[in-house]
């Protein structure tokens, strides 16, 4: 039912989404079974108007915003999720900062930051910390989880850790600068928005 580029193209989104349940499968077939209930109401609204040329179009209309309505909530669970994780990483990364400036290897400061962060990160970031204890090298974990969040801030903090950790440098002062510069850039979308 569903090709490979498109069933891979739609996995990459629903994984970004958070719904690991939800395979690329059921996701067509919600499209099918909308499409379908689009289309019985689009003939009720053709049968009611009793044919004219509006109620044709009008109930053309309601099939397909019924066929589109899975992959239009589908874009908004991505987006919302994309802004839950860039609002809760400054806070993060200063935790994690924090905690390796202390004194904490960089696995426990990430146990401990990970445990006072909610929502669409600490999943993630739970999940990464798994593929770590079941012996995945840490740098290939980091980068899987910037490929699932797919985040240009997220994508930045990856990179910034990976490369400290590689040239030795100080990741304490690494993460506090990555943390001001992703708080600016939200406050300068917050400011392009108003």
């Amino acid at each position: 039912i569903v090709s490979k580029e498109r069933h891979s193209r739609l996995q990459h989104r629903l994984i970004e989404a958070g719904w690991y349940g939800v395979t690329p499968l059921a996701m067509t077939l919600r499209g099918v079974g909308s499409l379908g209930i689009g289309v019985v109401v689009g003939l009720s609204i053709v049968l009611a108007s009793q044919s004219n040329t509006l109620g044709i179009v009008a109930g053309a209309l309601t099939a397909l915003v019924g066929w589109r309505i899975p992959s239009m909530m589908l874009a908004r669970a991505l987006k919302a999720r994309k802004e839950e994780i860039q609002r809760e990483l400054p806070d993060f990364l200063d935790l994690l900062a924090t905690t390796v400036q202390a004194g904490l290897a960089l696995n426990a400061a990430l146990v401990q930051a990970v445990d006072a962060v909610r929502g669409a990160l600490k999943e993630e970031l739970t999940s990464m910390l798994s593929e770590i204890r079941l012996g995945r090298p840490r740098a290939d974990a980091f980068n899987a989880l910037a490929e699932r969040v797919n985040e240009d801030s997220t994508s930045t903090m990856v990179t910034a850790i990976v490369q400290a950790e590689k040239l030795g440098s100080n990741l304490s002062v690494v993460l506090a600068e990555l943390s001001k510069e992703i708080r600016d850039r939200r406050w300068m979308q917050a400011e392009e928005k108003a």
